[in-house]
């Protein structure tokens, strides 16, 4: 099969990551049949967290659109770093990570892409 693009209206978006998170996935088992590969578009709502989260076997992308993010790993999530809009972090594979809006107004928006 060749290119295949999946609507809006055929996104996933059956699973939570959080109080108040919203996750649409474009790229799973679920719209697509793929097994390896996932692509989901993330928004956290102002001064929300996602939930703590291990990267799987394969290193992950996450890309901000919009918004501010601190984004902790580690252990115990004790490292931190900052991006923001157009900034992309590799998450390495089997990391603890969390996701958090650093702001009180604007949401958080980042496309976050996991796979082989």
């Amino acid at each position: 099969m060749g290119l295949r693009i999946i609507r809006q209206e055929d996104l996933d978006t059956g699973f939570s990551h959080g109080l108040g998170v919203q996750r649409m996935a474009e790229i799973t088992h679920l719209p697509t049949g793929s097994a390896g590969s996932s692509m989901e578009t993330v928004t956290i709502p102002p001064g929300g967290p996602a939930a703590a989260y291990r990267s799987g076997p394969d290193d992950a992308v996450l890309h901000v659109v919009a918004g501010n993010a601190i984004l902790s790993s580690g252990s115990a999530l004790e490292e931190a770093i900052a991006a923001g809009p157009g900034d992309t972090v590799l998450v390495p594979a089997g990391t603890m990570f969390q996701a958090l809006n650093d702001s009180p107004v604007e949401a958080l928006q980042f496309i976050l892409v996991r796979g082989n």
